[in-house]
């Protein structure tokens, strides 16, 4: 009977420590403001804040800071993958406006008269069409570097027919 009395005692201990929140205050509030400073733009480690976060958790126990540095991080990964979305959305535009305009030079080249398509005006369309991809991420610039090269090799197969 003593030993049940002593257990439940026991247990009673454990988790009275469970909830009774924090067990080193300068600690705590440490762990909080090292994992808050991380989800900050100056610095901006989401890991981090995530690492200090769980360290935070296992030292002040539930309460509203935790509560609060929860809802901060959430919010602050939400913002990141927004702007990152935002970013790709805005990159596949450039790359598409880009591509578009590669393909108007050339088509301007198609429309010259027979005798204008010459090796001066395919390198000159060419010159054109390459400008585009300034600003262009790379793997959009690679993409539309190839089709000006495959476009201006068509071209001067064709031209090189006419010549002969």
């Amino acid at each position: 009977m003593r030993q049940i009395k002593l257990c439940s005692v026991v247990g009673l201990v454990i988790c009275a420590s469970l909830f009774v929140g924090c067990k080193d205050k300068q600690k705590c509030t440490d762990a909080l403001a090292t994992a808050r400073k991380a989800t900050q733009d100056d610095f901006l480690d989401m890991a981090l804040a995530r690492q200090w976060r769980d360290y935070a958790g296992k030292i002040c126990g539930a309460g509203p800071d935790l509560d609060a540095l929860d809802k901060d991080i959430v919010a602050k990964e939400a913002a990141i993958t927004k702007a990152a979305e935002d970013k790709a959305k805005a990159d596949a535009d450039a790359g598409t406006k880009a591509m578009d305009a590669a393909k108007k030079a050339w088509k301007a080249y198609d429309k010259l008269e027979d005798k204008e398509k010459t090796a001066e005006a395919l390198t000159q369309t060419s010159k054109r069409a390459n400008k585009v991809v300034i600003g262009l991420t790379p793997d959009y610039a690679n993409q539309v570097i190839e089709y000006n090269k495959k476009q201006k090799e068509q071209r001067k197969k064709a031209l090189e027919k006419t010549e002969k």
